[in-house]
């Protein structure tokens, strides 16, 4: 069984600075396998790319160059024609959040490590939560 999810930002970067058995990277691991579809914007890639090319990321540029690429071509890209004026603390979430929101028809969840910067629901995860729910799914 698939599942769609919005992954955060963080998570990515997560990917590379923790160890291989840490949540964010089966988070990952499942995007590139094939078991999370994952639900992409123009503004969700540019933040990809512009976060994970900062200095910090150097030593990875030919993984991160790999791996946004390999993410773009498995995942779904959504473009969000109107805000939905959401609010958040932090402005640069709001994009993150209402294409999790524009996708719930097709169940789709929002993966982050920052669960306090989003609104409690259901379909907000953190990786570990979703790492559980994927050993549970066919």
């Amino acid at each position: 069984m698939e599942v769609f999810a919005v992954i955060d930002t963080n998570v990515m970067v997560s990917y590379f600075l923790s160890s291989p058995d840490f949540p964010p990277n089966t988070i990952v691991e499942e995007a590139l396998g094939g078991k999370i579809i994952p639900v992409l914007s123009p503004y969700l890639l540019r933040e990809y790319y512009e976060v994970l090319h900062r200095a910090k990321f150097e030593a990875y540029s030919s993984e991160v160059d790999d791996l946004l690429e390999k993410i773009e071509s498995l995942g779904v890209n959504i473009e969000l024609i109107d805000s939905l004026g959401i609010l958040l603390p932090d402005t640069q979430d709001e994009p993150i959040f209402e294409l999790a929101l524009a996708t719930r028809d097709v169940g789709s969840f929002l993966i982050t490590g920052n669960t306090k910067h989003f609104p409690a629901d259901d379909f907000v995860m953190t990786p570990r939560e979703m790492a559980g729910l994927l050993s549970i799914l066919p």
